[in-house]
């Protein structure tokens, strides 16, 4: 008897266990066709894969008596997803090597240190961290305590006092009779008022090169009166700054004193920075310095690319044109690569506005910015060049959309070449021509709508079993 009933209880416990399989292989399987229904719908396409029938992902998805698929797209479809279209281009490509690369500073010509030109302290800071100045504008306020300076000032007002007064003394001689005043006194205080005048000149010599400026000391003779206060003015830029857009524009930095602060001759005050011209440096192996060495014989195009985020999508920017500069002749002996220069202009700015007589730009390229360098080895005529976007990968097979009207057919192309932007791809095994109407951006969601679909067979080249 004790036997009968431990055999119900296991037979009871198999039937539940039975039941709860099937509810949970029939949720899975609805839940595949709803995510597979809700995916097209949300592209705006007439997926097959409708969850009204769930034999229907095992149907094939649209499929051509060419053996191609296509998928059906509205317009309200292709805004809501995204979707942009363009063209394939024909037009020659250059076949690149790509290096890693950071934009940095042009040593000796991006940065300019402004020191204290004498001891003083300071009573006035006229500019502010990343404000954009000319040469000439006024930076700081200096009263001076140097004493050598004060004591160069003193002995040449005594000078020029002593000038003055000799001067007078020569013309009362002069008006004299030669009779009464011998002629040889005359020539004595001649010659000593030359001497003075030489001794003139070395003053002011002096005093220019304790930085006071020429009109200053003009000021000096004029009004016979100290320097008791010295105006830092901004600096030139450098010999060959050339910007088009903004013309010898710096903008500070770093502002290294306060008001008040005391400050020695030579001590730095603020740096000024010009990056109108910045320069890109690379990095690349041994091997590899042949490529580089043939650049720079040849004066092949390098492309910097540079790639940013902008609200969670991916932004990629070129900039062609570009040379390089330099190779280093050595190796570096911890990362074993060589280094190599790219002059990159930096005249376009992102922003330039005023507040009150305060001038604040941004250029669009700033040192530290990392970037891929792309060295031109080979020019190749008469390509077809998608861009890079438009192709999508199915698993071992690169594949582009081509639309006609609401319709885009999924079509298989051979990459030959592939860049950070653009892909050649081989004329032959596509059939694409620059006239036809791709998807430049979107592609690998409507291939994802029509995988979803369920198919468990694809008349598609580029397709797989499911």
């Amino acid at each position: 008897m004790a036997r009968i009933k431990q055999f119900v209880n296991v037979l009871g416990l198999l039937t539940v266990v039975a039941l709860l399989v099937a509810i949970v292989m029939a949720f899975k399987k609805d839940w595949r066709v709803a995510a597979a229904d809700f995916v097209a719908r949300s592209l705006g396409t007439n997926s097959v894969a409708a969850s009204v029938d769930p034999h229907a992902g095992h149907q094939p998805q649209q499929a051509t008596a060419e053996g191609e698929e296509r998928i059906v797209l509205t317009e309200q479809g292709r805004w809501s997803a995204g979707i942009e279209l363009g063209h394939a281009e024909r037009k020659p490509y250059e076949r690149a090597v790509t290096f890693p690369g950071i934009v940095r500073t042009r040593p000796g010509r991006s940065i300019v240190k402004v020191p204290a030109p004498l001891t003083g302290i300071v009573t006035r800071v006229h500019r502010e961290r990343g404000e954009a100045v000319v040469p000439g504008q006024p930076l700081f306020d200096i009263v001076l305590t140097h004493e050598e300076l004060i004591k160069d000032q003193a002995e040449f007002l005594a000078a020029l006092q002593k000038a003055k007064v000799l001067e007078e003394e020569i013309g009362r001689m002069r008006s004299i009779s030669e009779g009464i005043m011998p002629r040889k006194e005359l020539l004595n205080r001649e010659y000593e008022f030359r001497q003075l005048q030489a001794e003139l000149d070395t003053f002011r010599q002096v005093l220019q090169l304790h930085r006071l400026p020429a009109e200053q000391v003009a000021n000096i003779e004029r009004n016979r009166k100290l320097v008791e206060s010295l105006t830092v003015y901004a600096p030139e830029a450098s010999p060959d700054h050339v910007c088009r857009t903004a013309p010898d524009l710096l903008q500070i930095q770093e502002v290294a004193v306060e008001k008040g602060q005391q400050v020695t001759v030579g001590e730095p005050m603020c740096i000024l920075a010009d990056h109108c011209e910045l320069q890109i440096e690379g990095s690349a192996f041994e091997d590899e310095a042949k490529v580089l060495h043939e650049a720079v014989q040849g004066d092949r195009p390098v492309a910097a690319v540079f790639e940013t985020e902008d609200g969670g999508k991916k932004q990629v920017r070129s900039v062609p044109g570009l040379r390089v500069v330099w190779v280093d002749d050595r190796v570096d002996q911890e990362s074993r690569t060589v280094r190599f220069g790219v002059r990159l202009p930096n005249e376009g700015l992102v922003y330039d506005k005023t507040e009150g007589q305060r001038r604040f730009i941004a250029r669009q390229f700033k040192p530290g910015q990392r970037c891929k360098l792309q060295v031109s080895v080979e020019t190749l005529k008469n390509c077809l060049v998608l861009p890079l976007t438009a192709v999508t990968e199915d698993r071992v097979q690169s594949c582009v959309f081509v639309q006609s009207g609401d319709t885009f057919a999924l079509k298989v192309v051979k990459v030959r070449y592939r860049g950070p932007t653009e892909v050649v791809v081989e004329d032959s095994a596509t059939g694409i021509t620059p006239h036809d109407v791709l998807v430049v951006k979107g592609a690998g969601q409507l291939l994802a709508a029509i995988r979803s679909g369920g198919a468990l067979q694809s008349t598609c080249d580029c397709g797989q079993q499911h």
